[in-house]
């Protein structure tokens, strides 16, 4: 039988070289254990020594010998192999380090479709302190400081759509690039819409967005597109106005009617004027909100345009 040598005998024989061989009959030689390395790896290791190494069952001077051995051009395992670099940097996408992913996610919540006829367009802020080119600061948001997205939901919340806000220069299509902001905004939002809905199924569908977003040229065109909305709108974005008096009620309000197009325009009194702009609804039949009476000191029901109570 073959006779295993003592480790005494082993540690005597190799020096600073000594290694835990076996007389089996493959003659099988492994690296030394830690604990078992000999005195030459013991003499050799220090606490001082700033080597990177990580791996505690190999001794640290049999790392550096098999380190120092190996060669940058050794013979490659694939020599005809040809390495296809593709350029992710696109100096017109701020956000060029991340759109793979934002592509990716956007492909993925687009799995089951548009199953939900009441869709929204509006922004949203992700909470970061990166120091960033990328980072918004909104006074008057929960969230001031972080990176701004624009999201189409879902009334339940579900997102259907996402993307990264990247300067109000930043080019959305060449056709979109002399449009303002928010159109660009939401007609890029809606490109899957239109791409997986058909058009006898479109006019179903309701979007609705805030002043940020709402003008007379985006409404005409998604109207054209057989897309219901409805949104606030800001009082410098329409050409006509609806006069009502500070003083006036609530509930109060005064509807203009554009034949073309079938834009209905309402202006609502409530705690100050509602503007709104809609080619789903118009005033009839008219809604109750609560609001709170200063007279009777409690919340009464009064009547609101049924495009007012869409919207809410």
């Amino acid at each position: 039988m073959p006779r295993k040598r003592s480790r005494s005998a082993v540690s005597s024989e190799s020096g600073s070289e000594s290694e835990s061989c076996t007389t089996d009959d493959n003659e099988n030689c492994m690296i030394p254990n830690a604990e078992y390395s000999g005195s030459s790896d013991s003499e050799n290791d220090s606490d001082s020594d700033s080597d990177n190494y990580r791996d505690e069952k190999i001794p640290k001077a049999t790392y550096k010998r098999v380190s120092k051995s190996y060669q940058a051009d050794q013979a490659k395992l694939e020599k005809d192999y040809k390495f296809d670099w593709a350029k992710d940097k696109d100096p017109q996408d701020k956000a060029w380090r991340v759109r793979a992913l934002l592509k990716l996610f956007q492909k993925t919540i687009l799995k089951f479709g548009f199953w939900k006829s009441a869709l929204s367009v509006d922004e949203m802020m992700a909470k970061s302190y990166a120091r960033t080119c990328l980072k918004q600061f909104i006074r008057e948001k929960p969230t001031r400081f972080g990176l701004k997205f624009w999201d189409l939901c879902a009334a339940n919340g579900y997102l259907f759509n996402i993307d990264l806000y990247c300067g109000k220069n930043s080019v959305i299509g060449d056709k979109l690039s002399k449009c303002a902001l928010g159109s660009r905004v939401v007609l890029h939002l809606l490109k899957p819409f239109f791409k997986l809905t058909s058009d006898a199924k479109i006019p179903f569908y309701h979007l609705y967005f805030d002043n940020y977003f709402t003008n007379l040229d985006l409404v005409v065109h998604l109207n054209r597109l057989k897309l219901k909305c409805t949104g606030t709108v800001r009082d410098n974005r329409v050409p006509v106005k609806n006069v009502i008096h500070k003083k006036v009620p609530r509930g109060t309000y005064a509807v203009k009617h554009e034949k073309n197009s079938g834009i209905n325009y309402i202006t609502i009194m409530d705690s100050k004027p509602v503007l709104i702009l809609s080619t789903a609804a118009g005033v009839t039949p008219l809604s109750s909100a609560k609001r709170y009476n200063s007279i009777e000191k409690e919340k009464v029901d009064i009547p609101v345009p049924q495009a007012f109570h869409l919207y809410n």
